[in-house]
């Protein structure tokens, strides 16, 4: 899994009692930042938690590329951070809990490098999932 990539899966099939989360789904993050938004339910904590050995499998293989000088870091079941406050303010927030400090060009660059307009900066999270 070499390539620069920080979470991989591979004919990847989850179910909890009563929902398929994920039947034959594959998925690779290359990349220091990989954003996933979609709509609550779709299975975006679950693929976190196989890629990082927190959760099992069905069918398939999940896990995280091999690497010493990689650094995979997440947010999970945080609960949920304000509907007031911005996607800026958000970024502010992570990065200063790192100890790293802010760069709105690099935000900027963060944002355009998966697809959203840097108007996003300004949204509030209350629209955002």
């Amino acid at each position: 899994m070499g390539g620069g990539c920080s979470l991989w899966g591979e004919g990847v099939s989850k179910a909890y009692p009563g929902v398929v989360v994920f039947e034959g789904a594959s998925w690779r993050f290359r990349g220091r930042l990989t954003l996933l938004l979609a709509p609550n339910g779709s299975g975006k904590t679950t693929l976190i938690k196989l890629s990082l050995g927190l959760a099992r499998p069905d069918r398939g293989r999940a896990g995280t590329c091999a690497s010493t000088r990689r650094e995979v870091s997440f947010l999970l079941d945080a609960g949920e951070p304000p509907g007031w406050a911005s996607v800026e303010g958000l970024f502010r927030y992570l990065l200063g809990l790192r100890g790293l400090g802010y760069s709105r060009r690099e935000a900027v660059r963060a944002l355009e490098e998966v697809g959203l307009d840097p108007g996003f900066l300004g949204r509030r999270l209350g629209g955002l999932s």
